[in-house]
């Protein structure tokens, strides 16, 4: 009986003992589902705008399927205030999404849209996924991916109009005076503001560099016109964005110069004409003279001559 009971022991040692080995390998052999590839329609998303994500998962194992897998989207808030949304907001759908099967070393592709926080500062912003799934036996397994999105705020840079007068003449300088302001919340970068135009300027150019969100500044520069007639000048503002992008700015002005006006002091043309004036009054000063004079030496005749007949 004892020989019986040891036999049946063993037997079922036998048989229950490989089931953990079995149940090993089989953990050891699951599916194993991996981010294998993403692309974004734009290399820079802007805040404020939106993109597309195309995502595509590979089940890495060689012989076992991955079933019942749920994805799950996540981003960081842009501050931890109850309610706070997330920088990234799907448009359209959820932010998890299901896919029944995917065999082995096959992937399966999904596209998201995606709204961006319009107050998101220029930055490269994690895109958490989280990847839910069972094996053939029905073992939940899980794995996580982190992708980088870079975003970009739009830059906005304002130049006041430049103020000039609408004439001025030859012999006068134009003072140009320019405010320049960062209205944007992306911090700018090799700043430059110049003034370009038929005219000298002095200083032509003002190098800002650094230029922070909410900064303003002035350019101011004296310009002196090549010529009289029309004075075309342009004020130009050049800069990169956070991403190194190159941006433009440009306020054209206008104004018109007028001949210089004539010096006081005489010089070679007026000489004869002053000359000509000073000899015309002189020679109406000797008449005026001389006609007074004879006048006071005929009124003396006249008084002579009434006193010699009074006295005879």
């Amino acid at each position: 009986m004892k020989r019986i009971i040891t036999c049946l022991l063993l037997f079922t040692f036998l048989l229950v003992s490989p089931m953990p080995h079995a149940m090993g390998s089989g953990l050891k052999n699951h599916p194993k589902l991996i981010l294998s590839d993403y692309t974004l329609s734009q290399k820079h998303p802007v805040a404020g705008e939106e993109f597309a994500l195309t995502m595509s998962f590979y089940n890495t194992n060689e012989e076992y399927s991955a079933r019942n897998i749920k994805i799950t989207l996540s981003s960081s808030a842009l501050d931890s205030n109850p309610g706070s949304y997330g920088i990234f907001t799907p448009i359209g759908s959820s932010n998890t999404f299901y896919f029944d099967i995917i065999e082995a070393q096959e992937s399966a592709e999904k596209t998201v849209r995606f709204s961006i926080s319009p107050s998101a500062p220029s930055n490269t912003y994690s895109l958490f996924i989280e990847i839910q799934y069972e094996n053939y036996q029905g073992v939940q397994l899980e794995a996580r991916e982190t992708i980088g999105i870079p975003v970009m705020q739009t830059p906005r840079i304002m130049i006041d109009d430049p103020d000039v007068p609408s004439e001025i003449k030859m012999d006068e300088g134009l003072n140009l005076s320019v405010g320049i302001y960062n209205t944007g919340r992306d911090d700018l970068k090799n700043v430059m503001i110049e003034a370009t135009g038929n005219f000298t300027a002095d200083p032509s150019r003002y190098f800002i560099g650094d230029f922070s969100s909410g900064k303003s500044d002035i350019f101011s520069s004296l310009l002196k016109s090549e010529g009289t007639g029309d004075l075309n000048g342009v004020v130009k503002v050049t800069f990169e964005d956070s991403t190194g992008i190159e941006h433009k700015l440009e306020k054209p002005f206008r104004s018109y110069v007028l001949p210089a006006e004539a010096d006081e002091s005489p010089d070679a043309a007026s000489k004869p004409v002053n000359r000509y004036h000073m000899l015309s009054a002189l020679l109406l000063v000797i008449l005026i003279v001389s006609v007074f004079l004879r006048m006071r030496r005929e009124k003396r005749a006249r008084k002579m001559h009434d006193e010699l007949k009074i006295d005879e």
